[in-house]
C-alpha cells in the first residue's frame, strides 16, 4: 500500500467519523423532543388549548376572544391543574390565524396536540438545515442554538418553530432569486403580526419583486376573513383585543416587552404602553434600515429576512420570552460575519429561555447542554466548559431565589373579553426587582445582537466585505 493510499484510507475513516459523530449529536438534540408528548399535561400545552379552543369557538360561530366560549372549553378539553380554576387564556392571535385552527379543533383535542407536536420537531429539523446552509455556520450549531428556546415553544404548544422555518425558506428563496416564493414564506410569519410585519416590510421596500406576491397574500387573507371568519373579528382583533392583551401582560414575570420595563420603573400603565408602541415603530423602522445596509455590504439578501425579525423582538409593547427565537438567524448570520464570533455566541446563549421559567432543573440541563455544545462545535472548548458549569450553577441560584408570589384571588368565568380574566391573573402575581435582574441577560443578548448587527452595516464601522464599488451599486 503507498503512502497516498493510506492517507486516502485515513481521510476517509476521518470523515466517516465525523459524520457519525454529528448524526450521534443531531440524534441527541432531537431525542429530547421525542419525549416532550409524554410531558404531564398540567406542565404542557398551556397556549395550545387557548388556540385550539379559539378556533372550536369560530367553528360554533361564537367570539374567540370572549371569556365564555373559550374559557369553557378550555376548561373541557384540557387536564393540568392551571384550568381547574376559572382561570381563561386568551388566544391573542388574528382571525385569520384562527381560521387555520378552525381544521385543528374538528380532530380530538389529545391528537391535534401531538399532530403540533411532530409538525414542530420536522420544522425545528427543517430550520436548523436550511439556516446552517445560509449562515454557513453548520446544520449541527444552528440546531444547538435553537435548542434551548425551542424545547420551550414545544412545551407550551406554540406554533413558532413553524414561522423560524418558514422565515429560514425564505431567506434561501431570496439567495435564490425567487423573490415571489419568498414573500409567500414571509407571509406565513404574519401569523404572529408583531414579528412578522418588519420582515415582510423590509422585503416590499427592498425587493421591488415581491411586491406582486405581497398583494395577493394580503388579498388571500381579506378573503379568508370574508368567507371564513367575521370580518368584525378582525376589527375586534386590532382595535380591542390587541390593546387589551397588552394591557394583560404588562406585570408578567415572563416579559422582555418596554411596557414591563417602564411600568417597573414607576411609569404610568397607559402611557408605559404608548410609550413602547413608538419604540416599536422606531426599532422596527432602524432594523429595516440596518437590514438593507448589512444586505448592502455582504450581498448576502437573507440579511433582508434575519436582520428585522432580530429588531421585532426588542421590546415593544409586549414580547413573550418564546419570541427571542426569531433572533437567533441574525445570530447565526452574525457568526459568519463579525470577526468577534465569540460575543455573538454568547448574545445567542444569553437569549435562551429564563432558568427558573423552563420547567425547572431539566429544562435548565437542556440550555447548559446546548450552549456548552454549540461553543465546543464553534472551536471554543474551554469557554464551553466554563460556560456549562456556569449555566448550571446560576440554575441552582435561580431556584433558590424566591419567585414572583401570589396573591390569594378569586377568578371568576365571566361574559367579558378572556384578557379580562388573565388580566386578574396576572395582577395576582407580584412581582419584585428581583424579576428585573432575571430578565437582565436575555436583553443584554438583544443589546449585543443588534449593535452588532448596526456595526456591520455601519458605513465607516467595520471594513467592508465587499469592494467598495460593488457595495455602492446597492446602496
Amino acid at each position: 500500500m503507498t503512502s497516498r493510499d493510506a492517507l486516502s484510507r485515513r481521510g476517509s475513516l476521518l470523515k466517516a467519523l465525523r459524520l457519525l459523530g454529528h448524526v450521534g449529536l443531531s440524534g441527541a438534540a432531537l431525542s429530547i423532543f421525542v419525549f416532550i408528548p409524554f410531558v404531564p399535561a398540567a406542565l404542557r400545552a398551556l397556549d395550545f388549548t387557548a388556540f385550539y379552543c379559539a378556533g372550536e369557538a369560530l367553528n360554533q360561530h361564537g367570539d374567540p376572544y370572549l371569556a365564555l366560549p373559550l374559557g369553557s372549553c378550555e376548561h373541557q378539553v384540557a387536564h393540568g391543574s392551571f384550568f381547574r380554576s376559572a382561570i381563561v387564556l386568551p388566544a391573542p392571535l388574528p382571525p385569520y390565524a384562527l381560521a387555520i385552527m378552525m381544521i385543528a379543533a374538528r380532530i380530538p383535542f389529545s391528537l391535534a396536540q401531538h399532530v403540533l407536536d411532530v409538525v414542530s420537531v420536522v420544522a425545528l429539523v427543517v430550520a436548523a438545515l436550511l439556516l446552517g446552509a445560509q449562515t454557513r455556520s453548520g446544520t449541527l450549531i444552528a440546531l444547538f442554538a435553537l435548542g434551548p428556546i425551542a424545547w420551550s415553544v414545544l412545551l407550551l404548544g406554540q406554533p413558532i418553530i413553524v414561522l423560524v422555518a418558514a422565515l429560514a425558506a425564505c431567506a434561501g428563496l431570496l439567495a435564490r432569486q425567487r423573490d415571489a416564493e419568498a414573500a409567500v414564506c414571509a407571509s406565513i410569519m404574519m401569523f404572529e403580526p408583531h414579528i412578522g410585519l418588519p420582515t415582510c416590510a423590509a422585503l416590499f421596500l427592498w425587493r421591488p419583486r415581491t411586491r406582486p406576491a405581497f398583494l395577493i397574500t394580503a388579498a388571500a387573507v381579506v378573503i379568508v376573513c370574508l368567507v371564513f371568519v367575521p370580518f368584525r373579528l378582525t376589527v375586534e382583533y386590532f382595535s380591542v383585543v390587541l390593546p387589551l392583551h397588552a394591557r394583560s401582560e404588562a406585570t408578567s414575570p415572563l416579559q422582555y416587552s418596554s411596557t414591563s420595563l417602564l411600568l417597573a420603573l414607576g411609569v404610568p400603565l397607559t402611557l408605559s404602553l404608548r410609550l413602547a408602541s413608538v419604540q416599536y415603530l422606531l426599532t422596527v423602522a432602524l432594523g429595516t434600515y440596518v437590514a438593507r445596509r448589512v444586505y448592502a455590504k455582504s450581498l448576502d439578501p437573507t440579511a433582508l429576512a434575519f436582520v428585522p425579525s432580530l429588531f421585532a423582538v426588542v421590546g415593544g409593547a409586549f414580547i413573550h420570552y418564546t419570541d427571542f427565537l426569531f433572533a437567533v438567524p441574525a445570530g447565526l448570520l452574525l457568526l459568519r460575519y463579525r470577526p468577534k464570533s465569540r460575543i455573538v455566541a454568547i448574545a445567542i446563549i444569553a437569549l435562551n429561555p429564563p432558568l427558573y421559567a423552563i420547567w425547572g432543573f431539566p429544562g435548565a440541563l437542556v440550555g447548559a447542554l446546548f450552549a456548552a455544545i454549540m461553543l465546543a462545535l464553534l472551536g471554543e472548548i474551554p469557554l464551553a466548559f466554563v460556560c456549562f458549569i456556569a449555566l448550571i450553577a446560576m440554575s441552582h441560584v435561580a431556584r433558590a431565589l424566591p419567585g414572583p408570589e401570589r396573591i390569594p384571588a378569586e377568578f371568576v368565568l365571566g361574559s367579558g373579553y378572556a384578557e379580562d380574566s388573565w388580566t386578574n391573573y396576572m395582577q395576582s402575581i407580584q412581582t419584585s426587582a428581583l424579576d428585573l435582574i432575571r430578565r437582565a441577560p436575555e436583553w443584554i443578548g438583544l443589546a449585543l445582537l443588534c449593535s452588532s448587527s448596526i456595526a456591520l452595516g455601519a458605513k465607516h464601522g467595520t471594513r467592508s466585505l465587499l469592494p467598495h464599488s460593488t457595495a455602492a451599486k446597492i446602496l
